[in-house]
């Protein structure tokens, strides 16, 4: 036979990660002691609005969905830290391949200019005169 055994977690781990118990399905015959429980967790607290937390002290489940809520804020506030952050790297790669981008412009321009002057003095001119003169003899 089995039964269903709760894991519960710490207060300060529950308001990292928000979690604050998980179940498992043991062997009649596991000796259950700190951090589990065979406690039920009560019909009351298994609202999807409640937050089911096991006060070791008083070896009671209790509803801890406000702390839920803090708990939800502080992961939006990291969530939106990481997103800033994100954004910032995102901007600073921008600017490097901005500066990038003008560098090779510069270069082209510069190659262009060279081949340019290069053409220019190895290829005869539509402007250049080439007619030749004759004197006339009188």
């Amino acid at each position: 036979m089995t039964k269903v055994v709760i894991r519960y977690f710490d207060y300060n781990y529950f308001k990292r990660t928000g979690q604050s118990y998980e179940a498992g399905v043991f062997e009649d015959s596991y000796e259950v002691s700190h951090p589990y429980t065979e406690k039920p967790i009560p019909d009351e607290l298994k609202a999807p609005e409640k937050v089911a937390f096991f006060n070791p002290q008083t070896q009671e489940w209790e509803d801890r969905s406000s702390d839920a809520e803090i708990a939800a804020s502080k992961k939006q506030q990291d969530d939106l830290a990481a997103a800033k952050q994100d954004a910032a790297d995102a901007k600073a790669t921008a600017a490097e391949y901005a500066a990038t981008i003008a560098s090779l412009t510069k270069q082209l321009a510069e190659a262009t200019d060279a081949i340019v002057e290069l053409a220019q003095a190895t290829l005869p001119s539509s402007d250049a005169d080439t007619t030749t003169t004759q004197e006339v003899a009188q």
